[in-house]
């Protein structure tokens, strides 16, 4: 590489304007490179780095927040790849080992509905001497920390699948091991193979608990064989996975797998970077009455500390106050530490990855870009729905079955069984409907959290439901009907049913113009001045253009005009101008075809 200076960037002026859109983020790339990649002189660039506070020089590299806040300033898109994520953890890995020390492991717990793992968790909490002393009660912040043989360990305390499925979703990877609990009487279940599927796609380690052995009827044995066909070959058979036999109830077994979850963070090696600008990633959040919006956040790098700037998703703040899962005040908060905060203007969404910055002038300045361009993929979205005419399902693939997610409570068990076998008959090869859970009773706020975690309408046969309930699964956005006849119950899923099949469309011809005349102006580009010979043309209709009776073009018109006023459509007997998506090559007598989708199915 040629490091001698260009004469051009001595006269580098603040005017000088970037020459690309877009940069990949690399970790390795210098000043001096960046400079290069947005065509500008190494002077320009290091005098916006110094203006956003940040001391450097052509030699040096940069990290992801400065990159960021450059890309906010310069108007340049950063994309990072996950290859050069890869490549970049494992650099660092070599470089600053002396900078790492050991972490706390974060331990999701997933598995069947009833299998144990709540009365799992209340066990594990109960090893805490301060809940001891409060006769168990603790605080639900989403994760707690306990600790055993003077090590920390970290539970998330959420539903497993929400704690997998919602994080991944936003490229959150917190969970360092996975507790797999089967119930020994009951064997391995549809959830417990989808729990597995989740910890396997989040390459999570696995750790299953063969609960309720004191139970009589322990299919130990099969289950072991079952979850084997998963990948899950035990130890004992010369495998990789642990099983753990344990009574959750009776806290049998309890130390045995405390030890083991040690053991496997002692080989996993789990460690975190102090040194580094405090990160991590939002749990759950909330907006408290007198307290404003508090987050639950457990952090996977640095030192969080009251007074601290941070950036958490489209919203940002100061630290007001950091609390432990007991309530106590602290004023800071270490990595695998679940803590809540309070300081942040708006509430963030949970899965959101937070990090620190240096102000909340740069902290204000990256939500409301955020915000920004999570408006433009909105709105980006809606127009493309309202252009194929909501046709949300054209990329799915046509053989796929949908399927209807219940949960089902009713007043006895007779009840149960006559919904489970009416509903089931109305299952189709296209569309089915799974239960998820089924038992008598009263709707719980765990039924709601439930059908939160696998997008589950939730159906409450013949029983009273409280309005405090109501108004907790709107808020939860989870749907309850109420029912007391199957008839009407069985109508209405009928309709939801139809709403899951993929429905046909066909395209439809709207109107056809005729090319008479072609313009050219600068700010949008070539426009067909058009007569419209039949039907309608519509704005952002299907476009085709047909030239000597053979289609050479198929897009979307993008711009309808008449005279210089932008309309929404112009009919038979009127002229317009017509501009279209990625084609300007028109020809006089050229015909242009209007068309949209419909829905024939």
């Amino acid at each position: 590489m040629n490091l001698e200076k260009n004469p051009k960037e001595e006269k580098a002026t603040d005017n000088e304007t970037i020459g690309v859109t877009s940069y990949v983020f690399n970790p390795k790339h210098t000043v001096q490179d960046l400079a290069k990649h947005l065509q500008v002189s190494n002077i320009f660039l290091i005098k916006k780095i110094l203006q956003m506070g940040v001391t450097t020089n052509i030699n040096q590299t940069l990290d992801r927040e400065t990159i960021e806040l450059l890309g906010l300033e310069l108007n340049l898109k950063i994309i990072y790849s996950p290859q050069v994520d890869s490549d970049q953890k494992k650099g660092k890995a070599k470089k600053e080992n002396t900078k790492l020390t050991k972490r706390a492991p974060i331990v999701t717990i997933m598995g069947h509905v009833d299998h144990g793992k709540t009365t799992l968790l209340d066990s594990i909490r109960q090893t805490r001497v301060v809940d001891q002393e409060f006769g168990g009660i603790t605080q639900h912040i989403g994760a707690y920390e306990i600790s055993y043989n003077d090590n920390k360990i970290t539970f998330i305390d959420s539903p497993g699948h929400e704690a997998f499925s919602q994080m991944r979703s936003r490229g959150a990877k917190i969970t360092d091991i996975c507790v797999l609990v089967v119930a020994c009487d009951d064997g391995v279940k549809p959830q417990t193979i989808e729990s597995v599927e989740h910890a396997k796609a989040a390459n999570v380690d696995i750790i299953v608990v063969i609960n309720k052995i004191d139970k009589l009827n322990n299919k130990k044995e099969n289950i072991m064989t079952e979850l084997s066909n998963y990948g899950l070959l035990p130890e004992e058979w010369g495998g990789n996975t642990p099983y753990i036999e344990m009574s959750a109830l009776k806290k049998q077994g309890l130390n045995n797998l405390l030890e083991m979850i040690l053991l496997m963070s002692d080989i996993k090696n789990i460690q975190t970077d102090l040194t580094k600008k405090a990160e991590g990633t939002i749990l759950e959040a909330s907006l408290i009455k007198n307290k404003g919006p508090l987050a639950t956040l457990i952090l996977t790098n640095g030192i969080l500390k009251i007074g601290d700037v941070v950036v958490a998703g489209e919203t940002y703040g100061k630290i007001r106050s950091i609390e432990d899962d007991l309530k106590k005040s602290l004023k800071q908060a270490v990595p695998s530490q679940p803590v809540v905060v309070s300081g942040l203007k708006q509430v963030p969404q949970a899965g959101d990855h937070f990090m620190l910055v240096q102000n909340e002038k740069v902290a204000k300045r990256m939500a409301d870009e955020r915000q920004h361009l999570a408006k433009e993929k909105k709105y980006a979205l809606l127009d493309e729905m309202a252009t194929y005419n909501d046709n949300i399902f054209e990329l799915e693939d046509e053989n796929e079955t949908k399927t209807l997610n219940i949960i089902l409570k009713t007043d006895t068990q007779g009840s149960i069984e006559a919904i489970q076998k009416a509903l089931g008959q109305m299952s189709t090869e296209e569309v089915k409907i799974n239960f998820i859970k089924t038992s008598v009773g009263m709707v719980t706020i765990n039924d709601i959290n439930l059908a939160k975690t696998f997008e589950a309408l939730l159906i409450n046969f013949n029983t009273p439901l409280n309005n405090d309930l109501l108004k907790f699964a709107q808020d939860s956005k989870v749907e309850i009907k109420t029912y007391q006849i199957l008839y009407k119950m069985m109508e209405d899923i009928e309709i939801d049913l139809k709403k899951l099949i993929k429905p046909v469309f066909e395209e439809k011809m709207m109107g056809q113009a005729e090319v008479r005349k072609i313009f050219y102006i600068s700010s949008i580009g070539y426009v067909a001045g058009c007569y419209v010979t039949s039907g309608t043309i519509f704005n952002n209709s299907l476009a085709k253009v047909i030239r000597n009776k053979e289609v050479i073009y198929e897009g979307k018109i993008i711009s309808l005009k008449h005279l210089k006023n932008n309309i929404n459509s112009a009919k038979q007997g009127h002229e317009c101008g017509i501009v279209l998506d990625n084609f300007n090559t028109f020809q006089v007598d050229d015909i242009i075809e209007s068309s949209k989708m419909e829905k024939v199915v």
